[in-house]
């Protein structure tokens, strides 16, 4: 990746995070990143593609996140591994501020497919874990933990120092993991 698009992503992930995709123009951005707003519409073709590319790199580390868990043996193991989801949200926080925000802003950019795709894998792999312990209703107790999960991560997103270890380990006791 070139610097000048690497500057382009850091500054629009910034703006977008911050004050909103919808308030974020690309001729700020460009400003901000010290290009010209061409260049930004020459590398993404548009504020759209620009959003896109964005995902794309934080799939990066969704993808790598869901490989931990499928090299779990133990069905506890996969249950532990998912609470390192929320510190992952703390090494992105800005990138988790706009996923949140775009929940609210314009609902249909929210789910890109691919990361739709990997939360389902997540969520499958929790439920297989929970349907092997022989929990009574594992769709539900996923439900449960992805619940918790997303609440944790909005934790991380919005505070420095991530959230409550004492309500992790009643969580994680809970599952005895």
């Amino acid at each position: 990746m070139t610097k000048k698009r690497e500057q382009i992503l850091g500054t629009a992930l910034e703006l977008f995070a911050n004050e909103g995709y919808q308030n974020t123009s690309t001729s700020k951005i460009a400003c901000q990143a010290g290009v010209s707003e061409g260049l930004i519409f020459k590398h993404f073709q548009s504020k759209e593609g620009l959003l896109h590319a964005i995902v794309n790199l934080a799939n990066d580390d969704i993808r790598d996140f869901i490989k931990r868990i499928e090299n779990q043996d133990d069905p506890k193991k996969v249950i532990e591994t998912a609470f390192d989801f929320p510190p992952l949200v703390s090494s992105n926080r800005d990138f988790w501020k706009l996923q949140f925000s775009l929940k609210y802003q314009c609902p249909a950019k929210q789910q890109y497919h691919e990361k739709k795709e990997l939360i389902n894998t997540f969520e499958t792999m929790l439920e297989k874990a929970f349907r092997e312990l022989d929990y009574d209703n594992p769709e539900m107790e996923t439900e449960l933990l992805m619940n918790i999960i997303g609440d944790l991560c909005r934790k991380h997103c919005n505070t420095d120092n991530g959230c409550d270890q004492e309500y992790i380990n009643f969580v994680k006791q809970k599952y005895e993991v």
